[in-house]
């Protein structure tokens, strides 16, 4: 008996089923929770006699149908990291969003694949040293293989762990550019206005014998000075690259 999860690809969406296998002398069972699955190249291959499954024993089917259902595991993971590779690409074009959320929802999702897959290993080990008679020998290295095609599959999920660590980084240094480039620009005003400021304290004061205070268009020479200081500084910040 082995149970697993089935997961597959429908319309582009991520479908998982549990689903149980026995093994008898010269029959093999099965029962899934909905309909559909992934076996219809089996069932193909059984209706037209092609290839060795109607000619070897059933202990030899049920190799076959552990091994389709991992083959399935490779499109599913194929799809995640596509998906990946589409918010990587989303974090580039859109600096300014926040995707912490997105890369969280990723994370679960690969955390919940990787307890769904992960027990199989142990699984298919005790099968492979199981003495049980039901399995002949000469079939067991299709076990071998089966467990190679899934030490493949949990590979995926270190794979997986530094793409999400780097657009975990990613989107952090994202947001980082973000605030800095917020904060220069506060910065850059802030340098801009020091100056204006001076002049209007210094201007404010009302003394009496404040050479200022007797020309007649002093308010307005004033404004002019405060405009040109102004232009300049914006200049002199464009012209470092400063803003």
């Amino acid at each position: 008996f082995i149970a697993m999860k089935m997961i597959s690809l429908r319309n582009d969406k991520m479908v998982q089923e549990h689903i149980s296998m026995v093994l008898g002398k010269n029959f093999v069972l099965c029962f899934q929770e909905k309909s559909g699955d992934v076996f219809n190249e089996l069932r193909r291959r059984l209706d037209r006699k092609i290839g060795r499954i109607r000619s070897r024993t059933a202990d030899y089917l049920y190799s076959q149908l552990i091994d389709t259902v991992i083959d399935c595991y490779f499109s599913v993971f194929e799809h995640v990291r596509e998906g990946i590779e589409e918010l990587e690409f989303g974090m580039l074009e859109d600096q300014k969003r926040d995707y912490t959320n997105d890369i969280i929802e990723l994370r679960k999702k690969i955390i919940q694949l990787r307890r769904w897959v992960l027990p199989l290993r142990d699984v298919l080990s005790k099968i492979r040293r199981s003495e049980n008679t039901l399995i002949n020998t000469k079939w067991r290295h299709y076990f071998d293989d089966t467990k190679d095609q899934l030490e493949h599959v949990l590979q995926f999920f270190d794979e997986f762990r530094d793409m999400l660590n780097y657009l975990m980084d990613l989107n952090f240094a994202n947001l980082t550019n973000q605030t800095n480039d917020i904060v220069k620009t506060l910065t850059v005003i802030s340098a801009i206005f020091i100056p204006l400021t001076f002049i209007v304290g210094l201007y404010g004061m009302n003394f009496h014998y404040m050479p200022e205070l007797e020309v007649k268009n002093g308010y307005f020479y004033i404004l002019g000075l405060m405009l040109v200081i102004f232009i300049a500084s914006i200049i002199a910040m464009k012209r470092r690259n400063w803003w």
